[in-house]
């Protein structure tokens, strides 16, 4: 199954009223592309965030065009995955950061008050 595939598939399928075998191979297309796209996240999550981190960047690096226009891959929807988990990973550190904050600044003060 292609991108395009996909692609057509979804503009094709909401535009008019599907037959029954339109909907099946619809949910089919569906239904393999969210099992590949669920594989492809459980292999870019690494042991370490550092790791999850590298092999992120390393799927953007892949796909996204370089200086002279040129890209390894044409699988678009391959960068997007990476980069959800990628945003995914950065939200968490975000949180973290900030409930790390907040601990420091409780610290500070019970300190300031003793």
């Amino acid at each position: 199954m292609t991108e395009v595939e996909v692609f057509v598939g979804t503009i094709i399928g909401g535009r008019d009223k599907q037959t029954k075998r339109q909907r099946e191979l619809s949910s089919s297309m569906k239904d393999e592309f969210n099992r590949l796209a669920e594989y492809t996240v459980e292999m870019l999550r690494g042991d370490t965030r550092e790791e999850t981190l590298n092999k992120c960047m390393a799927c953007l690096e892949i796909c996204l065009p370089d200086s002279t226009g040129h890209a390894y891959s044409d699988q678009h929807s391959f960068a997007w995955v990476g980069a959800s988990v990628l945003m995914s990973e950065v939200d968490i550190m975000q949180k973290e950061l900030r409930r790390s904050e907040r601990l420091r600044q409780q610290l500070i003060s019970r300190r300031a008050g003793r």
